[in-house]
């Protein structure tokens, strides 16, 4: 009996630790689990004594004696496509975990064991080294110096300088107002000859 309580706790505790546990592991959850019955039967003795000497007397449980928290596993169903979507089963997960307590960093080896599905996969990720590497995009030049080289360019290939192109600009702009004025008279004197026929 004692042998059957011995392998459940253990079997419990290793779920926490996923699958292909270190011997050294399991040596210490085995010792733990004889630890905590045989705390447990001597808290049962002394309850035992202490009712025959004093009369009823509450009970309490071994994770009390030990100050471990035990997770009822059974409160968690295992999710299956068939019956529940996603979404649902990961909201009845994230109920229970409050109900029971359970943090946060301890719930993706709680929920590993009880989902399957084809639309589930489960990655295990293991980094090189435990530090951080940040890269900082910085430009090689402000822009004042990049507008600054451009011009030194332009003056070198074209002999020209912003002034010069300006007034490049503003010359094909007068051109293009001296055309339009010309057009506009030259259509102006056509229509006036149309009307004296």
């Amino acid at each position: 009996m004692a042998g059957d309580e011995k392998t459940k706790i253990v079997r419990e505790r290793l779920f926490l630790y996923g699958p292909n546990p270190s011997p050294e592991l399991v040596q210490q959850l085995m010792a733990e689990a004889d630890a905590d019955i045989q705390a447990a039967r001597a808290h049962k003795l002394s309850l035992i004594t202490a009712q025959r000497a004093t009369g009823p007397t509450t009970t309490i449980t071994p994770s009390e004696i030990t100050g471990k928290r035990k997770i009822a596993f059974a409160a968690f169903k295992s999710f299956l496509e068939s019956e529940v979507g996603i979404n649902e089963f990961l909201d009845n997960f994230e109920r229970q975990c409050a109900l029971h307590q359970i943090h946060i960093e301890e719930w993706p080896t709680i929920m590993s064991g009880k989902l399957s599905g084809s639309d589930i996969s489960k990655i295990s990720l293991y980094f090189k080294e435990q530090s951080l590497r940040s890269f900082d995009d910085v430009p090689a030049m402000p822009l004042t110096l990049l507008l600054s080289n451009m011009g030194s360019q332009w003056s070198l290939w074209f002999g020209s300088s912003v002034l010069s192109v300006a007034e490049m600009a503003e010359l094909v702009f007068d051109i293009a107002v001296m055309s339009g004025i010309i057009a506009y008279k030259w259509q102006k004197k056509k229509a006036a000859k149309v009307e004296e026929k």
